[in-house]
């Protein structure tokens, strides 16, 4: 009889696996008593081989039972037995993100954008709880049969508990920020840039950055810029990529500042969207427009503006001096010495100019 390559739990009964990486495994199992689907993510034993990391990995599991989100798969039950530490988690039916991609190539803009904000709610959640994901990416998003986005496999996640981060390189480096491919402090915009990877991929059928070695690509993501997504996806509205290309940012302050300020650019993406339709029965007005621009200027010129006064304030102050200076001089020549070459002889302000060309019919009163 072949032996069982699956791990046996007392509370569980292992049917099948649902998938496997570098930290662990995920199982398809049914809680015995209560005849409950679940997903059992089981780390490698060469991650938990210390007391202290089998505590820290329960520690977080017990963390991420509390949450309860719409578009975060939850948790149901950390423990361990037979020295094995485990997370039961909900079992959803559907597929990843990742796959989905791979067998549509391209996503519509509404789906794109709709997953998006499902992951950026999601995300928003999270990090309001004290939590970073760290490893998000297209396959540690479920979809739903009815195409609903669910975030999972939290199994290097950062519990902040103590409103500290831990360093350590940590992730699949595809994607990555690249404070996190430094192995710097993470904060809740390196999450956005993963989900900006996330749109980028969504949108052309790949992900940015390709290299034959982690080396390369790690060095791909800190210091070139993402290939543009017009040429992978010609037509693509430009507001949709400015989106994107915020999001992927090589600075963390140049980058939305959380999911729900992400969302907020979405939304009015497509708005403006709707104005511009030809099957708008409308253009937008002035106030709309002004408001857009505000809004843009706020959003991507404004960020740009201080980090340049912060970096160059001795280059900001010269030019702000000479721009002043340009301008009282030109409002000092328009206010010069009037004509006076129409003037008669004697001085007289009330003489009134005739037209040469005689077309008028008349002639000033002789004076007396």
């Amino acid at each position: 009889m072949a032996a069982n390559p699956f791990p046996t739990f007392n509370k569980y009964e292992i049917e099948g696996i649902l998938g496997q990486g570098s930290m662990g495994a995920v199982y398809k199992a049914r809680h015995k008593m209560l005849g409950r689907a679940v997903a059992l993510k089981v780390p490698h034993r060469e991650i938990i081989r210390s007391e202290l990391a089998k505590e820290r990995f329960l520690r977080e599991g017990r963390a991420l039972a509390m949450l309860q989100h719409p578009h975060v798969v939850g948790v149901y039950d950390a423990d361990e037995e037979n020295n094995i530490p485990f997370l039961a988690m909900e079992y959803v039916e559907g597929t990843t993100l990742s796959h989905y991609i791979r067998q549509s190539k391209e996503l519509s803009y509404a789906e794109v954008k709709r997953i998006t904000i499902q992951i950026a709610q999601a995300l928003e959640y999270i990090h309001q709880k004290g939590i970073l994901h760290r490893d998000l990416k297209s396959s540690n998003v479920l979809l739903t049969p009815e195409g609903n986005a669910r975030l999972t496999d939290f199994g290097i996640a950062q519990v902040d508990e103590q409103s500290t981060i831990t360093n350590g390189i940590l992730g699949t480096p595809a994607y990555m920020s690249p404070e996190q491919a430094r192995g710097e402090q993470l904060d809740a915009r390196s999450d956005i840039y993963s989900l900006g990877v996330i749109m980028y991929e969504a949108l052309s059928g790949r992900i940015p950055f390709v290299a034959d070695n982690g080396l390369a690509l790690i060095q791909q993501i800190i210091h070139e810029p993402p290939p543009p997504l017009d040429t992978l996806r010609p037509g693509i509205a430009p507001d949709l990529t400015r989106i994107v290309f915020r999001c992927m940012e090589k600075k963390p302050s140049t980058r939305f500042r959380s999911g729900t300020q992400l969302i907020e650019a979405i939304h009015k993406q497509e708005s403006m969207d709707t104005l511009r339709s030809p099957s708008s029965s409308h253009v937008p007005s002035r106030g709309v427009a002004l408001s857009h621009w505000f809004s843009e200027f706020k959003e991507t010129i404004s960020p740009r503006l201080q980090r340049l006064m912060n970096d160059r304030p001795t280059l900001i102050a010269l030019t702000f001096v000479g721009l002043l200076t340009l301008g009282i001089f030109l409002i000092v020549m328009s206010l010069g010495p009037a004509k006076t070459n129409n003037l008669p002889a004697n001085g007289d302000s009330t003489a009134v100019e005739v037209d040469s060309s005689g077309a008028s019919g008349w002639t000033p009163w002789p004076s007396q």
